[in-house]
């Protein structure tokens, strides 16, 4: 089954895993957040809030993981060219925050908030696609 977005088609199943993994990499921000500060009230801090952090913070990374091509329907986890890929998108992501910070001084997460999604960002991505291909069978 496929779905139409921006007239192209895109599995279901693909889609579910990029919408999982997008509210994975926004629940990474606010777990980093937590432990970085060791609190979990944390979010009283920013006058401008962690949501729209969060959400910026997911957006780049599903746009630098689609730009690497691991939405793509030929995925195959066991390929090296697929896990060079994969491993590859985190430090491209980390440079794209980065220079989001920069342009957007106001989304500024922090470095130890920042190093630490991208940790669990990664950790629970491997998670995700462990379950993906063990369901779908990639």
């Amino acid at each position: 089954m496929s779905v139409r977005i921006f007239g192209h088609y895109v599995s279901l199943p693909l889609v579910l895993l990029m919408l999982v993994e997008a509210a994975m990499h926004v629940g990474a921000v606010y777990l980093a957040g937590t432990l970085r500060f060791l609190d979990i009230h944390f979010l009283i801090y920013p006058s401008g809030g962690w949501l729209p952090r969060a959400l910026l913070y997911s957006l780049v990374m599903l746009g630098v993981m689609t730009a690497f091509g691991l939405y793509g329907t030929a995925l195959h986890k066991s390929d090296r060219e697929y896990q060079v890929r994969f491993v590859a998108s985190y430090p491209a992501g980390a440079l794209l925050m980065v220079i989001v910070f920069y342009v957007i001084p106001a989304s500024f997460l922090g470095r130890g908030i920042l190093a630490l999604s991208f940790l669990f960002s990664l950790i629970l991505t491997v998670l995700a696609r462990v379950v993906f291909f063990r369901i779908v069978g990639g």
